[in-house]
């Protein structure tokens, strides 16, 4: 409390609205493969576009169907919106994964030096061209394919006399010094500049396009009708020396086939990041491309599907190195798809030689860059270097399932499979691991719900498990598919698989119907509350499924879920539609958590207190901190009674519970009393038949 000291009007502010927070109750985890996205990590997904961005397409040859299941989890009304998916991956020494790779060729952009006669021999450069002496040039550039890339086919330039103190300007203003849309720059040698080694007062007019049949043309003249040409221009060779002076020259650059690339690999191992070219038209996967943007820029492109996903302004030059835009690894990440460096090597294999190279040396202006250390063999040493406008598709990714278990259930080491989702940050309330039945699998997930205690375990039943005595067989682990009996309040399975058709794959599947437990789970909290069970005609019919792996009679039903059996059957009512007919947990024990809906109500009331009673840890262990955890756990309470989750509830936190050996050990307890509402799962009619002379 604050001292006041010397007179005067205080306001003191104290915060006592103290209350229970919100929690989503439709939070799922699934735990599955993938052909693309981060391995073995928890991902937020809310929506199925961005679930195909991330982690790529259904795929029949991927283990299991935590695709296809999170998909239908994100989609139509009865869904979920939030998602978190781990795609699970053996990061073993043996794991086959692999990035997926593509090649930005380089080469050299061609080059024609402006070098003024001299006035005799021995004697320096006249120079004065566009200072003193009027320059007239004509110029035509081509891109590698031979494509003229002035829509007049070639353009003219006046360098008038007096338009700038030293040639370097003159041209510079005139044809833009490199920032150009034109597909031309201009480098001159001058005092602090970095010099193309021609000579002082030498300087070059070079091409923005790189590589094998990419042309530059250049055409000097001294009058403005083009008629008397000037002897002052040379090419610049492959070899970075210069030809022999004349009026017009033409100069050419070159590719530096399997010597020096920029080298691309997807962020992550996958083949869906591997372009391919379907039957129906349309594109999958990822591609890269330059395109020139004038000067010294390029654009650099990802694509994505056929599509544009992004774009980055790049260079050779430091203000936009390509190193500096395009992220290196997979960390700080500027490209969500690729990462790249400038290597050399060949990459035609898929055996790229990765030894990264650091030797683009700035040049002014032009910006595109020399060699420093000779990596490209003898007799080549371009003067200007740049990247060729191609496109390429990655290729050569493998998703590497690998040990499909030991991917699934994860280790200490990575914590990733199922083992990704018992982190702090990842608030599921349902989870599950699609179309994967395995033993070691599904009792791992159980396992988690069990150690988590904010989650559960939907299971489902095995595809070709057989009928109803078989089902019940493998549940209670007398089958050659289990060994153990499934038996925890933190579990739920289902049974049998339901048909649905898949429109990425173009065709009907049979499908887990632990999904469609929980889509029906979310469905129920969306239209009533997590305590209602989400079962029966009311929450539990299924609109897109078409038809059941086995059709179950009522003695089917009977057996599977009671005698101590714990499954949930799905049934096709000839006039009602397929239907989850069955909400017991797997819980033997018969207590009120044999219900998920119970259990999903205990789950809530957990959840919702860890949250809201945060708090209080740290303060004083009296009387005054004990009466503010029942504020704030009576109106919760009570709120959950006129919602139709229990009938009675207490309380109690106070000397009882506080003994003083609780105190002395610095524990506060709390105990909470609770009568959950139950279900109706069985509504009997009785008809009495009475004589006439009975009276109402």
């Amino acid at each position: 409390m604050p001292n006041f000291v010397s007179p005067g009007v205080y306001v003191i502010e104290k915060d006592i609205s103290e209350y229970t927070p919100t929690i989503n109750p439709s939070v799922v985890g699934v735990v599955g493969f993938a052909d693309k996205g981060e391995p073995n990590k928890a991902t937020l997904i809310t929506t199925p576009t961005q679930l195909i961005n991330t982690f790529g397409r259904p795929n029949e040859d991927l283990p299991g169907q935590g695709i296809e299941g999170s998909l239908e989890l994100l989609s139509g009304p009865n869904g979920t919106s939030q998602l978190w998916y781990v795609r699970a991956m053996d990061e073993s020494a043996t794991s086959t994964a692999s990035e997926a790779q593509a090649t930005v060729a380089m080469g050299s952009c061609p080059a024609v030096n402006i070098n003024p006669p001299p006035v005799g021999e021995g004697e320096t450069p006249l120079g004065g061209y566009g200072v003193d002496t009027d320059l007239f040039l004509r110029v035509r550039v081509t891109d590698r394919h031979g494509t003229s890339l002035f829509p007049e086919d070639s353009r003219e330039f006046a360098i008038l006399a007096d338009t700038a103190s030293t040639q370097a300007l003159a041209l510079r203003n005139v044809l833009g010094g490199g920032n150009t849309t034109d597909h031309i720059g201009v480098h001159w040698d001058e005092v602090g500049d970095q010099g193309s080694n021609f000579g002082d007062n030498n300087g070059c007019i070079v091409g923005a396009h790189a590589g094998d049949s990419a042309t530059l043309t250049v055409q000097a003249f001294s009058d403005a009708d083009m008629n008397n040409e000037l002897t002052i221009l040379q090419d610049v060779k492959a070899d970075g020396t210069l030809g022999t002076a004349a009026a017009a020259q033409t100069a050419h650059g070159i590719t530096f086939n399997n010597t020096l690339h920029y080298f691309v690999e997807s962020l992550f191992e996958g083949a869906g990041y591997n372009q391919a070219f379907n039957p129906n038209g349309t594109i999958t996967g990822n591609a890269v491309g330059m395109t020139a943007a004038g000067g010294p820029n390029n654009i650099f492109t990802v694509y994505q599907d056929g599509g544009i996903l992004e774009n980055f302004v790049v260079s050779l030059t430091p203000q936009a190195f390509i190193e500096g835009v395009v992220n290196t690894g997979s960390v700080n990440t500027s490209s969500e798809v690729i990462k790249g460096r400038l290597m050399k090597g060949s990459g035609d294999t898929g055996e790229f030689d990765a030894t990264p190279i650091n030797f683009i040396q700035t040049i002014a202006n032009i910006g595109v860059g020399s060699v420093v250390e000779n990596t490209l063999g003898d007799a080549v040493n371009p003067r200007f270097c740049g990247f060729i406008n191609d496109g390429a598709g990655l290729i050569f990714g493998d998703s590497g399932t690998g040990n499909e278990i030991a991917s699934l259930v994860g280790n200490a080491e990575n914590q990733g499979g199922i083992k990704a989702l018992l982190g702090e940050s990842v608030p599921i309330t349902m989870a599950i691991v699609p179309g994967i039945t395995t033993e070691q699998v599904q009792t791992e997930l159980v396992l988690a719900a069990e150690t988590k205690q904010s989650f559960l375990a939907v299971l489902g039943s095995p595809l070709g498990v057989g009928n109803a005595q078989k089902a019940i067989d493998w549940h209670n682990g007398v089958s050659d598919l289990r060994g153990n009996a499934l038996n925890s309040s933190y579990a739920a399975v289902y049974y049998p698989q339901v048909k649905v058709n898949n429109t990425f794959l173009q065709k009907d599947i049979w499908m887990d119907p632990g999904v469609y437990g929980i889509k029906q789970m979310c469905y129920t909290d969306s239209v009533s509350e997590e305590w209602f069970a989400p079962a029966g005609f009311t929450r539990g019919l299924l609109g897109k499924p078409t038809e059941l792996e086995i059709d179950l009679t009522q003695g089917d039903r009977d057996a599977l879920y009671s005698g101590g059996n714990a499954i949930n059957p799905i049934v096709k009512f000839p006039q009602r539609g397929i239907a989850i007919f069955g909400q017991r947990t797997t819980q033997r024990a018969p207590t009120a958590l044999d219900r998920v809906n119970i259990r999903r109500l205990l789950l809530a009331i957990r959840r919702t207190i860890l949250a809201g009673t945060q708090r209080y840890v740290f303060e004083p262990n009296d009387e005054l901190t004990w009466e503010k955890v029942r504020e704030t756990l009576n109106p919760f309470l009570d709120n959950i009674r006129t919602r139709r989750g229990i009938t009675q509830f207490k309380v109690i936190c106070d000397e009882t519970t506080n003994t003083p050996l609780r105190v002395d050990r610095n524990e506060l307890w709390c105990k909470v009393l609770i009568k959950p509402t139950k279900t109706a799962e069985v509504i009997v009619f009785e008809l009495n038949i009475t004589n006439q002379s009975t009276n109402f």
